[in-house]
């Protein structure tokens, strides 16, 4: 079946779904950047459909548990982009909203995504001066992680992994004998697990189904570069790939709308608030 994909994504057809089948593909199989969050974005709103409409089922909440990296990570990868005026708006509207609705001031992704882009090329930087530095910071973010939690949409947890982002990006500038990339992403993996399962208590079946997921989004994570170079050079074709390029680059535009969508129907039209 992968090898008949494999031709099928290399020929000059149209309509051959394979944008369905492709991140069950290798890297090298033609896996593009916006396969990648395209998939995440669909997976994202199923999970937070579960977060309001099927509170205590955690089997909901396994998928967007194994695809977050994907987002925060490649915060960490494009650190040195120009942050939009529309995630800035956004943040700000998305904390408001939320303080509205539950009067509670909570800071939420987008703020955080926000912050981590700012501050993790000084702060990576600053730590890369040790090996015994580097991993003392990381380790801190984990553990302060669960405490801070129920305040910061991710905490700490988020400057670990946009770290991984940015190891990934500049390993070649990065000495051997300070930090070896592939074991801070074990690194991370790792960390990423405990923290999610100290916040959900998942069941033994479902962190295997999680951890398990989890790596292979870390592997193809840290394989990102290929991933951006296959979108570069082959432009969608079919209405699918057409679609799926369209749910990749718009992840943020769909975030919020669906989020916004979402706590407004539960909590007006469920909790009649």
């Amino acid at each position: 079946m992968e090898s008949n994909l494999q031709t099928a994504a290399t020929s000059s057809g149209k309509n051959t779904l394979t944008a369905l089948f492709r991140p069950l593909l290798p890297v090298s199989g033609g896996l593009r950047a916006y396969d990648l969050f395209a998939l995440t974005v669909a997976i994202m709103i199923f999970g937070h459909v579960g977060e309001y409409f099927a509170i205590g089922n955690h089997w909901w909440r396994v998928p967007d548990r194994i695809v977050v990296p994907v987002f925060l990570v490649s915060v960490g990868y494009n650190a040195g982009s120009r942050l939009s005026r529309f995630l800035w708006g956004s943040a700000v509207l998305m904390t408001v909203f939320n303080w509205v609705l539950t009067r509670k001031f909570y800071i939420e992704v987008l703020a955080v995504i926000i912050l981590s882009r700012l501050v993790i090329d000084p702060l990576a930087r600053w730590a890369l001066k040790s090996r015994v530095r580097f991993y003392a910071a990381n380790l801190l973010f984990v553990a302060l992680c669960p405490l801070i939690n129920d305040y910061v949409e991710y905490g700490t947890l988020a400057l670990t992994l946009a770290m991984a982002g940015w190891v990934n990006r500049n390993r070649s500038e990065i000495p051997a004998e300070i930090l070896r990339p592939r074991e801070f992403f074990i690194f991370t993996y790792l960390a990423y697990l405990a923290c999610v399962e100290i916040i959900f208590r998942f069941s033994a079946p479902q962190f295997i189904v999680v951890a398990g997921g989890t790596a292979w989004v870390m592997y193809v994570l840290y394989n990102f570069r290929p991933l951006l170079l296959n979108s570069i050079q082959a432009r969608p074709r079919d209405i699918i790939e057409k679609f799926c390029s369209f749910l990749g680059h718009k992840s943020l535009e769909i975030y919020v709308i669906h989020s916004i969508a979402l706590q407004l129907l539960f909590f007006y039209a469920v909790t009649g608030h």
